[in-house]
């Protein structure tokens, strides 16, 4: 804390010196006043970030600065782990839903007739192709993946095997005169 000297004013010196104590002492409470505010609310910064608040979100919904949210993440192990396991547990919770979108399933779903009364109805909602693939290549990539080489011993080419025609293309091969000869002496 800096203190100010060589004044003439002996007085004066000490109600400055006096004034700026008061002012550090009420910044130190403050920051441990948010900090508490932060500490008090992690059941509340949870269920945000759980919800897919970003630390701005989180921040005005608290009435902080953003700077002073991420400085006392920085420090403080409770908020990091909060806001670790809202990450964790959302993250489980998305791959729950792409997982219940890779099944048949029934839904309940509701219809406006002509008279406008509402009938209520089961539908059955079918499997999403894109997101079947797109699991089986990220959990079984060996048997999944969208590339297959194979490679052909007696030439060595590589082949790529490919599922839409408009990526293939006409390809020509050319023998070289060592490798005919080679061909017919066998």
């Amino acid at each position: 804390m800096k203190e100010f000297k060589d004044f003439e004013n002996e007085e004066l010196m000490n109600e400055l010196n006096e004034a700026v104590e008061q002012a550090v002492t009420k910044t130190q409470a403050a920051k441990g006043e948010i900090t508490s505010l932060v500490l008090m609310n992690l059941p509340n910064i949870y269920e945000m970030a759980m919800n897919g608040a970003t630390t701005s979100d989180i921040c005005k919904a608290l009435g902080i600065q953003v700077r002073t949210f991420n400085k006392i993440k920085s420090t403080n192990k409770q908020l990091q782990a909060v806001l670790k396991q809202a990450e964790i547990d959302m993250t489980d919770r998305v791959k729950q839903s792409l997982f219940h979108m890779t099944q048949a399933r029934v839904v309940k779903a509701q219809k406006v007739l002509s008279n406008g009364s509402i009938i209520e109805y089961e539908t059955l909602v079918q499997p999403d192709p894109s997101l079947i693939r797109y699991f089986l290549n990220n959990r079984d990539p060996e048997n999944w993946k969208d590339k297959q080489e194979v490679t052909v011993t007696r030439r060595e080419f590589v082949i790529d095997i490919v599922e839409d025609d408009s990526m293939v293309h006409d390809v020509e091969f050319t023998v070289s005169e060592e490798e005919k000869d080679t061909e017919n002496n066998k």
